[in-house]
């Protein structure tokens, strides 16, 4: 009886921290479903995150939060390796061609094909970044990845213009 008492007063003392927590995401609201869906996608939960993205676009949501949504859907379908992510990222570039999100939009292009060993529609895709448009980690990724697609097309000085931009 006394470890079913100190279990009992465990989960009581826990329970008000967690509700407390909860509170914090109110999800009948455009920015609950959007920071719900973003916590999803970072627990890797991509259909439940798709899901959130999706129903934002029947509440009163921001362009802003709808332009990123769609971003986020297109990254779910890319991290679940479906190829219609490619479509929704072409689709995302041309609603939005004035996004700072596009240059990671045709980066995410970029590695589709890439890790598909589709070498040059990654390249063509990694040439549509723009230098130094992204972070210095994902300028530096995406720098290696479009020169050792060039290598693997053969393309050996344009290959090396983009390993020079490395060192």
């Amino acid at each position: 009886i006394m470890n079913i008492y100190k279990a009992l007063m465990g989960v009581c003392a826990v329970i008000p921290l967690c509700a407390g927590a909860l509170n914090n995401i109110k999800c009948s609201t455009p920015d609950g479903f959007l920071s719900q869906g973003k916590m999803m996608l970072g627990d890797k939960n991509y259909t439940g995150a798709i899901d959130m993205f999706k129903h934002l676009h029947t509440l009163p949501a921001t362009a802003n939060m709808l332009e990123e949504a769609d971003f986020l859907t297109a990254i779910c379908r890319f991290e679940q390796g479906k190829e219609c992510c490619i479509d929704e990222l072409l689709k995302f570039i041309k609603d939005h061609p004035t996004s700072f999100l596009v240059p990671r939009a045709w980066a995410t292009i970029g590695d589709f094909h890439f890790f598909n060993a589709r070498y040059g529609d990654a390249a063509k895709a990694y040439a549509n970044v723009g230098v130094a448009t992204l972070d210095s980690d994902a300028d530096f990724t995406v720098t290696y990845r479009e020169g050792y697609a060039l290598l693997r097309l053969a393309e050996w000085d344009e290959a090396k213009v983009r390993f020079d931009r490395l060192t």
